[in-house]
């Protein structure tokens, strides 16, 4: 792992999940890039700017990046804090520094004023779920950060040794020394479970075995209801999902689950890729 990516739009909110991400790096030994996207004028394409206007913009940007460093740095703290501050749309533009740094996990505000909430609600939620090659953490506002002991990890036990990556699991459960649980949901009770299902899990227990996580089974015809109610009855503190072309991330975060987003923004959540080919 390079670093921790963390955009930032310097509101209150973005600059708590800084501090969030600033945290956590002390458990995973690792630095902090605080990310910034100063947005092109609107007359931009139809008009060129002068060169010096894009210069001066990119050198006040850079200025309010480093005051903001300055202010999250903590005297006699190890964490490194690095800035990158670049022109564009915000979405293209953090999936290009993703691409560039690809071990890199990004950690984001549930909302704020460019934050992951006005994506997700605008529309953009399967393109920026399944876009982002990082892995994605998405921190509820105003949450302080405490390590994690009690991890969820839902899984709809299909194509799981190309379509789940362990690696940065493995890194965060031993980082936290976290217990980890693994829940599949079955929408049709009557169904007995497929031999595929029982296949996936046996693949599944071998790329976690050492990790040893318990494994639980529900029956529900509303997997994020069935997902969030099992959080609220274990006290997770992690939920980490798989995005797909229909993930349980991406349904959550529709418009019209707006109570589920609600329900589940007491804790942070993580997005993790296996092979994009799936979610193309």
């Amino acid at each position: 792992m390079k670093t921790i990516i963390t955009p930032i739009d310097f509101s209150d909110i973005s600059l708590n999940a800084a501090r969030y991400a600033i945290s956590m790096a002390g458990y995973l030994k690792t630095s902090v890039t605080l990310f910034y996207v100063s947005p092109l004028p609107l007359s931009f394409s139809e008009f060129p700017q002068a060169p010096q206007i894009l210069e001066t913009m990119q050198q006040e940007a850079e200025g309010f990046m480093e005051k903001v460093k300055s202010d999250l740095q903590l005297p006699g703290s190890p964490i490194k804090i690095h800035t990158e501050v670049r022109s564009g749309n915000f979405l293209t533009t953090l999936i290009e520094f993703c691409e560039e740094n690809p071990t890199s996990p990004v950690m984001m505000s549930s909302h704020g004023k460019a934050g992951l909430e006005h994506l997700l609600l605008g529309g953009n939620t399967s393109e920026l779920v399944t876009s982002i090659s990082s892995p994605l953490f998405v921190i509820p506002r105003e949450m302080i950060f405490s390590a994690p002991k009690k991890i969820l990890l839902t899984c709809d036990l299909e194509d799981v040794s190309t379509t789940i990556s362990t690696d940065f699991i493995k890194e965060l459960t031993q980082a936290f020394n976290s217990a980890l649980s693994v829940l599949h949901v079955k929408i049709n009770e009557e169904e007995p479970y497929l031999a595929r299902v029982i296949d996936e899990t046996k693949t599944l227990r071998l790329m976690l075995e050492d990790l040893h996580p318990s494994y639980h089974f529900v029956t529900n015809t509303n997997t994020t209801t069935a997902i969030l109610d099992f959080i609220e009855l274990n006290d997770f503190d992690l939920l980490i999902g798989f995005p797909k072309k229909h993930s349980f991330l991406e349904k959550l975060f529709h418009k019209s689950q707006s109570k589920a987003l609600a329900r589940v923004s007491t804790i942070p959540f993580l997005a993790i890729h296996g092979d994009r080919t799936d979610s193309q």
